[in-house]
């Protein structure tokens, strides 16, 4: 993967200025990897941030550079809900997806209260994703406006 600043030219390309920013908070490094790698290598979007603890994705989330933040419901030290609450106060303009291994009603509702935007889980296609995010984003958008430049 190359990694690239902001703003600057890569083999001839540009970065894309609407693009959706989207961070990932998720202990499970395979996970976070694999759909860093995935927001990379896809139009429309580009991976604003990845973070593997509650404190790290509450951090990503108030630099205020994420759109949509993709957050696992189940993690140490309070998971999702944590996450998606310090984001609802430090971010606002940020739009939470909640992504967890299983339909638990409970964990569900826990999430929406949080603020969370979508559920989905983890075997959801890549499509799926996708256009959850995208979604999300364009509601935000019209709602409390996109992220500040960064």
């Amino acid at each position: 993967m190359i990694v690239q600043e902001r703003g600057t030219e890569l083999d001839g390309e540009t970065d894309d200025a609407d693009a959706v920013r989207v961070g990932i908070v998720d202990d499970d490094q395979l996970l976070l990897a694999a759909l860093g790698e995935l927001l990379a290598d896809v139009p429309g979007f580009e991976l604003a941030g990845a973070a593997s603890t509650v404190d790290a994705g509450v951090a990503l989330a108030a630099e205020g550079c994420v759109d949509v933040l993709v957050v696992d419901v189940r993690m140490p030290a309070g998971g999702g809900v944590l996450v998606a609450t310090g984001a609802q106060l430090l971010a606002p303009h940020t739009a939470v997806i909640a992504l967890s291994a299983s339909k638990d009603e409970a964990a569900q509702a826990e999430m929406a209260a949080a603020g969370a935007v979508a559920y989905l889980v983890k075997d959801a296609s890549i499509a799926t994703l996708l256009h959850a995010i995208e979604e999300a984003a364009r509601r935000f958008a019209r709602v409390g406006g996109a992220a500040p430049p960064c």
